[in-house]
């Protein structure tokens, strides 16, 4: 997973964390770029991810209708969260404000051939 996560590190500058969560929102891995700042105080981060896991969650009832939930981006003032769910994880990058769009193509082609379901 730590090659994983230095290859979603390169793809931009702007990238400045990259988590590895179970459905439970439980960490299992993080790596973040050398002095960037996470955007959530130390506390808060384990509460963010447990949210996002029952979020998740609860959009699954949508999967008979309108296929599995891939991936989602979540654009706020501070950063920007890039969210690609697995059928046993999820894969959070967080980045700064002004990643650049075009770059979640590169993103989702290199969340693709890393075999998250695996």
């Amino acid at each position: 997973m730590s090659e994983a996560c230095n290859k979603i590190l390169e793809v931009h500058e702007s990238v400045r964390y990259v988590y590895v969560l179970g459905l439970d929102g439980k960490e299992m891995y993080s790596r973040g770029r050398y002095g960037a700042p996470s955007g959530e105080t130390e506390d808060a981060t384990p509460d963010l991810f447990v949210k996002m896991a029952i979020g998740l969650g609860m959009a699954e009832s949508q999967n008979k209708y309108q296929g599995r939930l891939k991936s989602i981006v979540v654009n706020r003032e501070r950063l920007k969260l890039i969210i690609y769910v697995a059928s046993d994880k999820i894969l959070m990058i967080s980045t700064e404000p002004e990643f650049p769009v075009d770059k979640i193509v590169q993103l989702d082609e290199l969340v693709e051939s890393l075999h998250l379901d695996r």
